[in-house]
């Protein structure tokens, strides 16, 4: 959907809605601790640029998992 700068939305209608999870593994890299989320994002309108006016976070589950291979650690 594209919009013009003088279009008037109200807020509930700019809503986008997602699923993810996130991976952090822990300094040793033998566990992964893993979080099930949803992001509920509500957008405005500033100055021509659509911005996220409220975000809702909602962890779903979490859970821990042996990591059982690996990537070397890019920085060291």
């Amino acid at each position: 959907m594209t919009l013009a700068t003088d279009d008037r939305i109200a807020l509930s209608d700019l809503v986008s809605r997602y699923a993810l999870y996130a991976d952090h593994c822990d300094d040793g890299r033998t566990s992964d601790l893993v979080w099930h989320c949803r992001y509920t994002d509500a957008y405005r309108l500033d100055a021509g640029t659509w911005r996220i006016a409220r975000r809702e976070q909602r962890i779903d589950a979490i859970e821990t998992r042996p990591v059982h291979r690996h990537r070397p650690h890019p920085l060291r």
